[in-house]
């Protein structure tokens, strides 16, 4: 007997999880929050299907919780961006080690110098699309 596709999957994750992060086999909780920009202002369709099928993934073969961040520039993208994360770090905190919160992003990313720590996350920079907010935000 061949084991399921998610099956081989889920052990994988959750193998890399453990020793990449020197993280215990198994979390009380588990959520995921995936963020793309909107397609106003970032037009390259890979990045919803991507968000997408890594939700579906997530929720349906793992059972992991889910939120999903849709940035556009109708108001700033940084505090939408910002307060985002902040949430979902206030909603699945937990005792130390038992909670795991996984944040993904999909679409484009700079890595500015010099110290390379900050990522500037950016929507397709047309001028006609910068109302009222340029489609941009730093993650640090």
């Amino acid at each position: 007997m061949t084991e399921q596709p998610d099956s081989l999957l889920r052990k994988r994750w959750t193998s890399a999880v453990h020793t990449e992060l020197n993280a215990p086999d198994t979390y009380q909780k588990v959520a995921v929050l995936i963020i793309r920009w909107h397609e106003a202002v970032h037009n390259d369709p890979q990045t919803k299907d991507e968000a997408e099928e890594l939700e579906s993934l997530f929720r349906d073969g793992f059972h992991y919780e889910i939120r999903s961040l849709v940035l556009d520039n109708s108001k700033r993208p940084q505090v939408l961006l910002d307060a985002a994360i902040a949430q979902s770090v206030a909603d699945y905190d937990g005792p130390y080690r038992s909670h795991l919160l996984v944040v993904y992003y999909t679409g484009h990313g700079l890595l500015r110098a010099p110290d390379y720590d900050n990522l500037l996350i950016a929507g397709d920079l047309d001028a006609e699309e910068e109302e009222p907010y340029p489609p941009e935000a730093k993650w640090t």
